[in-house]
């Protein structure tokens, strides 16, 4: 394996070179520690920490090393000393929340845990601009089928009904898909408000998926279906 590679070359270095040399080390412990060999991890992270250094990658790792065998209170000495130089990581969010509940400060774990919420939460909704690029780019492509999926991952996360609307007229690009852009224009067409005849910023899309529903059923009738 990977890991056990890195193991063996950074402990050859250690060992018959220079025991004290601070990146070496450090990507020893991580190499352990990805190898589920967390004592060993543990041993070397601490040297590390004994030659002076308190990077955020050195004592992230080393409190990851304690959280993996269940020390929660050294776990989140070295988790917390890591939050310090990041606060960002929503991976250490997570477990320096989760190891702060497991002893003794419960409300700032609670504090660390919605920090990482709210973090996602932000992230969700870059996502979902995400999600529009990548529908639009598989629409100028010609890749309708691909289009929905996002149209359907952003309307997830957003509820916008025009999305329902993009979602149907995606369908009904494609030949084959006439019964689901029926299904999609009639959801779309649910969302609508009473005033939608008369109310002009809305008005086109529900009038034309209105129009375009009654061509859908009497086309799908002609074909039998």
């Amino acid at each position: 394996m990977f890991y056990n590679l890195v193991i063996e070359l950074t402990e050859d270095f250690l060992q018959n070179i220079n025991s004290n040399h601070r990146q070496v080390g450090q990507l020893n412990g991580m190499a352990y520690y990805s190898s589920g060999v967390f004592d060993k991890a543990i041993e070397r992270l601490k040297v590390n920490i004994e030659l002076g250094d308190s990077s955020y990658t050195t004592t992230y790792f080393l409190g990851m090393s304690y959280f993996a065998t269940r020390m929660f209170f050294d776990a989140t000495n070295w988790l917390g000393v890591a939050y310090e130089s990041n606060s960002t990581d929503i991976n250490l969010l997570y477990f320096y929340g989760t190891s702060l509940i497991h002893t003794v400060d419960r409300d700032l774990g609670i504090q660390v845990l919605q920090e990482g919420v709210d973090k996602i939460e932000k992230l969700n909704e870059r996502l979902y601009d995400f999600d529009l690029s990548f529908a639009d780019a598989h629409l100028r492509s010609n890749r309708p089928s691909a289009a929905i999926d996002y149209f359907q991952s952003a309307f997830n996360r957003s509820n916008d009904a025009m999305l329902l609307y993009n979602i149907a007229n995606a369908y009904d690009r494609m030949a084959n898909e006439k019964q689901n852009a029926l299904n999609a224009y009639e959801r779309f067409l649910r969302t609508a408000p009473e005033d939608f005849a008369t109310n002009r910023e809305v008005s086109a899309f529900y009038r034309f998926a209105d129009r375009r529903i009654g061509e859908l059923r009497e086309e799908l009738f002609m074909r039998g279906n």
